[in-house]
C-alpha cells in the first residue's frame, strides 16, 4: 500500500527539477504549480491526515523525452473516476525544463493551456 505521502516523497527522491501541477488553485498563495517538498509541507499543515490516504504513481515519458508522473488518489483496485487528491485536485509532476519549454512555446505550434498541453 502506498500513500499520498509516499507518492510525494517518490517525486522528491527524483531530485531537483520537478514541478507538481495541481488542477485547482490551492494553498496560501493560491498556486497551481508546486515545488514537490513545498506541496508536501503544505499538506502536512493543511490536511495532515490526507497524507495517509491511498495513492499511487503512474510514470511515463513524454514525447520530448521528459518524465511525467500522475499521482493517482485511491487504491488501484478502486473503480475509475475522479482520482484527484482531496482539496488539491489532479496532481501531475513534470520535469521543470519541460514546463518551461511549453510555457515559452518552444514545442512548436501546439495550443497552450495554462503552461501545459492538453492531453499531456
Amino acid at each position: 500500500m502506498t500513500t499520498v505521502q509516499d507518492c510525494l516523497q517518490e517525486v522528491i527522491a527524483q531530485g531537483p527539477g520537478y514541478v507538481i501541477h495541481s488542477s485547482i488553485r490551492v494553498g496560501v498563495h493560491r498556486t497551481m504549480d508546486w515545488e514537490p517538498s513545498a506541496l508536501l509541507a503544505d499538506i502536512q499543515v493543511e490536511s495532515p491526515n490526507l497524507l495517509r490516504d491511498h495513492a499511487w504513481t503512474d510514470w511515463c515519458r513524454l514525447a520530448d523525452g521528459s518524465q511525467s508522473c500522475a499521482i493517482v488518489y485511491g487504491k488501484r483496485s478502486d473503480s475509475p473516476g475522479e482520482r484527484g487528491v482531496l482539496g488539491y485536485g489532479v496532481l501531475h509532476a513534470y520535469e521543470s525544463w519541460h514546463k518551461q519549454a511549453v510555457v515559452r512555446g518552444e514545442r512548436g505550434d501546439e495550443p497552450l493551456t495554462g503552461g501545459f498541453l492538453l492531453g499531456a
